[in-house]
């Protein structure tokens, strides 16, 4: 981006999307933002983002329709935030009207409707990226610089472990909520938090995945499709070899 200031346009759905609040409270402590403007077909979000976005929010300018944002307001960079089976056709009208996108993960109930969408922003020499702020915890920076200086030597093997609560999978709401249904979420746990690590190891390490295999299960008492337990065997391009546990197991929300 040549500016030094651009303009910010957010793409959501106010009940449903994931870390809604969050997205606009960091966007209120950013610098090097213009102006910030929200399209939602419902409305509902425009009244938290006018609480949230602090010094933005005089100048908030809202949309039912992303098209006429991309078209009217015009900005340089998008933040969608939508359920994952209608995140992909925001993100490619986003990016065929020229704009960078930033996306709340998952961003897509089928792996291949995402390549599609890494493919047309490559050809644009756009950027296309996914939330993973985890990269930011002071833990992971440390981690990151003890294996970049070759302190720790050579990874030959890991382990990885994520826990969640399984309260939130007994709520009746969040079980009849896209979450809980394969064809809207594409999957439980491991999409939502696992994805998380897998996306750590190689931050951490600097090596890419280079083959997977694994077991997804349901094993709480829940008509929810989605998995609340997965297990991955990974093998790294150097050799390395990696484990991934991931599950909804803890009894108290919200737990992590």
């Amino acid at each position: 981006m040549s500016k030094d200031h651009v303009r910010v346009g957010i793409i959501t759905e106010p009940i449903t999307s994931g870390h809604l609040g969050y997205w606009f409270n960091s966007l209120a402590g950013c610098q090097g933002i213009e102006q910030v403007a929200v399209a939602d077909q419902s409305g509902q979000a425009f009244g938290e983002a006018r609480t949230s976005l602090g010094r933005f929010a005089a100048d908030l300018v809202t949309f039912q329709d992303y098209r006429e944002m991309l078209k009217d307001f015009r900005p340089e960079l998008v933040l969608v935030s939508l359920e994952a089976h209608h995140a992909p056709e925001a993100i490619r009208a986003v990016l065929e009207s020229g704009v960078h996108v930033l996306s709340e993960k998952p961003a897509c109930v089928r792996a291949e409707d995402f390549e599609k969408l890494v493919h047309l922003a490559e050809s644009r020499e756009q950027y296309l990226m996914l939330a993973f702020a985890c990269r930011l915890l002071p833990t992971v920076t440390k981690a990151r610089e003890l294996m970049g200086s070759g302190f720790l030597g050579k990874c030959y093997g890991a382990d990885l472990f994520t826990m969640g609560d399984q309260t939130r999978r007994q709520d009746p709401e969040y079980q009849q909520s896209w979450y809980g249904f394969r064809d809207q979420a594409g999957g439980g746990h491991l999409i939502w938090l696992g994805i998380h690590l897998l996306d750590l190891i190689q931050f951490i390490t600097g090596i890419r995945l280079e083959q997977v295999c694994g077991f997804t299960h349901r094993l709480a008492d829940s008509p929810m499709e989605t998995e609340d337990a997965a297990a991955v065997a990974m093998r790294f391009e150097n050799g390395c070899m990696a484990t991934l546990h991931s599950g909804y197991y803890l009894q108290h929300y919200y737990q992590s």
